[in-house]
């Protein structure tokens, strides 16, 4: 027995299976055994062998709403937190999930777009679904996800592997709110190893992005001086489109492209004074360094 808008009811029987003096209502049509109801209707048991037909509520356009957007989450969550494992994906699918359900009840996105991320199976079929949103709608969601997502660095041998997202306004050098956990992570550890020297380097998607680029990896560079790194260990580059790591032929291969990468520079050789060259190591072939 289930409850269906405070009405005990119990599935209709089936032909020939029906108790003994079952009974349509007046007004019901009676087919067999037990109530054929309309179209919108179905049986509701009431009262002991007498069943009558009620209107079987429809969900409020909200209650849909809700609905079809829960059945998103699950598909963003593949796509902002695909490099989170253990308790750090757990947390971070609870309170980036809240933020989309809102997201996505609060704009009303338009149907075949909810149909869409709720079929889409795959981390790539996720990225066409974001495609089919407003640019400030996809530019909401990333600052969504780093609102939340966990922040974290670690020096590794050829860059600054960062745990976290660094977001800009769309078409725009200007640095979200959301990102600024991240750089203040990324300025803590450039200021505790004042040997490296990054270089920042933004990449696009697009064509003729080269100058946006650079603004942004200009911004990134002078936010940091801001936080008290050293001017001398940023270099800042905006490689625009030249140097995809993906097909840009593709949502997510696009997605892929737009990056913004911490690359360790190489020290530079020291330069003996007067030379214009570095110093020679003393070994047995250089007797004169071995005498001094």
């Amino acid at each position: 027995m289930v409850a269906v808008a405070g009405i005990a009811t119990v599935a209709r029987p089936a032909r020939g299976d029906a108790p003994s003096g079952y009974q349509c209502a007046p007004g019901s049509p009676k087919k067999g055994v037990g109530c054929a109801c309309p179209v919108g209707y179905a049986d509701r048991r009431i009262e002991d062998n007498v069943a009558v037909c009620v209107v079987v509520p429809k969900p409020s356009e909200a209650a849909l709403l809700h609905a079809e957007c829960k059945h998103v989450v699950p598909a963003l969550d593949k796509a902002y937190g695909t490099a989170l494992t253990g308790d750090a994906a757990k947390r971070f699918r609870t309170a980036f999930g809240e933020l989309v359900q809102k997201r996505c009840e609060t704009h009303a996105w338009a149907k075949d777009v909810r149909a869409c991320f709720a079929k889409a199976k795959a981390e790539e079929a996720v990225y066409d679904c974001l495609e089919k949103l407003p640019p400030v709608q996809r530019g909401g969601l990333d600052a969504d996800a780093a609102r939340v997502l966990p922040t974290g660095v670690a020096i590794k041998k050829t860059e600054l592997e960062i745990q976290g997202a660094i977001v800009f306004a769309q078409a725009s050098a200007g640095l979200s709110e959301t990102s600024k956990p991240m750089l203040d992570a990324i300025a803590g550890v450039l200021v505790g190893n004042p040997s490296i020297v990054v270089e920042i380097a933004v990449h696009s998607d697009a064509d003729d992005s080269t100058k946006l680029t650079q603004q942004r990896a200009d911004a990134i560079r002078q936010h940091l001086i801001a936080l008290g790194v050293p001017a001398k260990q940023l270099a800042a580059k905006g490689y625009g489109n030249t140097l995809p790591v993906a097909s840009s032929s593709t949502a997510w291969g696009r997605a892929k492209n737009r990056r913004v990468q911490f690359v360790i520079r190489p020290p530079e050789p020291v330069v003996s004074p007067g030379t214009g060259s570095p110093p020679r190591s003393p070994d047995r072939g250089d007797r004169r360094g071995a005498r001094r």
